[in-house]
């Protein structure tokens, strides 16, 4: 798993990346591409492989989560089958700049997510640089749907802020 947060981390820097070009180009191409970044991002971090669920490579489980609804894929029947989560698997959510409530103006801090999220599981990115959640550091949790930053992020800022559900 150390090695697709590795993978995750290095495509959500090309993604930042292709954002800045974009603002100073308006290069649709690098928005496309900034876009389909984050997405890969997205199912990468979504995609739970349990060891459990893994029989020598012969029969594989892949659960993967997407607005709200948890598919199964069961290489055995070759299918994808709706089910509903286990109490012992976590959902985590991704939300990506565009969809965090919360003006970047140099003076706002808060900011909230699309969903509530479990105390003490967000990661927030900013510019793809991942920050530090408490008091006394980057930011913290401000009850479950809400971000308080300790500096104010830039209207330039990129955030990415990913949460258990």
């Amino acid at each position: 798993m150390a090695a697709l947060d590795n993978i995750a981390s290095e495509l959500l820097k090309s993604a930042n990346e292709a954002d800045l070009i974009y603002k100073k180009t308006r290069d649709q191409a690098q928005k496309s591409k900034a876009v389909r970044l984050r997405r890969i991002v997205e199912n990468l971090r979504q995609v739970v492989l349990g060891a459990s669920e893994i029989n020598e490579l012969t029969d594989v489980t892949i659960t993967a989560v997407s607005n709200g609804q948890v598919l199964t894929y069961n290489s055995t029947s070759n299918k994808w089958e709706n089910q509903t989560p286990s109490s012992g698997g976590a959902l985590f959510q991704i939300d990506y700049d565009y969809n965090i409530v919360g003006i970047k103006d140099n003076i706002n801090t808060n900011f909230n997510t699309t969903l509530n999220f479990v105390t003490n599981t967000t990661r927030v990115y900013l510019n793809g640089q991942r920050l530090t959640r408490g008091v006394g550091y980057d930011y913290v949790e401000a009850g479950t749907t809400q971000i308080t930053f300790a500096l104010p992020p830039a209207p330039t800022d990129q955030l990415i802020i990913e949460y258990q559900i």
